[in-house]
C-alpha cells in the first residue's frame, strides 16, 4: 500500500522533464530509464519518494522541498 502511494505522488508531482538535462519524458518511467542510462555517471542522490536522480545533496534537497 505505502509503494502505490509513492507511486502517485511521483506521478502527480513529475514535471516532464529531466532534471539533468531538460529532455521531456512522457511519464516518469521513461526520464527515470533515460537518467538510469545517459545520467548514471552524474546520479549520486535520489529523491526517495520518487527515485529521480540529482548531481548533488542541495539539488535533492530543493526538489524535496518544491517538488513535493
Amino acid at each position: 500500500m505505502a509503494s502505490n502511494a509513492v507511486e502517485n505522488v511521483s506521478r502527480r508531482d513529475y514535471n516532464g522533464f529531466c532534471n539533468l538535462c531538460s529532455k521531456t519524458f512522457s511519464n516518469l518511467q521513461e526520464v527515470l530509464h533515460h537518467q538510469s542510462i545517459r545520467h548514471k555517471d552524474e546520479i549520486k542522490f535520489k529523491c526517495d519518494l520518487c527515485n529521480c536522480g540529482f548531481p548533488s545533496r542541495e539539488a535533492r534537497n530543493e526538489h524535496r522541498t518544491n517538488g513535493h
